[in-house]
C-alpha cells in the first residue's frame, strides 16, 4: 500500500536513462544498487514488482541522531544517520 502526500519531489537521483517507463507500465520507483559500496540510484519499475518500502517520518530534535546499523539482504551492514539540516 502506498499513501502519497502529493507533494512534488524536489530531489531525484535516477539511474542514467531512467525513468524510461519501459513498456508503458513503470509507474513506481525503487532504490537500485549500482554495485558500488553504498551507491544507490533510482529506477522506475512496474508497480506489481514487490520491493521493500521506505517510510517518511518527521525529523527528531537532534538532527544527527545515530539510528543504527542495518544489514541489507545478502549484503553488508549499512549505517543509517539522519543528517537533516534545519533551515
Amino acid at each position: 500500500m502506498w499513501e502519497s502526500n502529493m507533494k512534488k519531489v524536489e530531489y531525484t537521483d535516477f539511474l542514467k536513462g531512467q525513468p524510461n517507463n519501459h513498456a508503458g507500465n513503470e509507474h513506481c520507483l525503487e532504490m537500485y544498487s549500482t554495485g558500488r559500496t553504498g551507491a544507490y540510484t533510482w529506477n522506475d519499475l512496474n508497480c506489481d514488482v514487490q520491493r521493500k518500502f521506505v517510510c517518511e517520518k518527521g525529523v527528531k530534535k537532534n538532527p544527527c541522531e545515530f539510528i543504527g546499523r542495518k544489514s541489507l539482504a545478502g549484503g553488508r551492514p549499512l549505517t543509517i544517520i539522519n543528517n537533516y539540516k534545519e533551515k
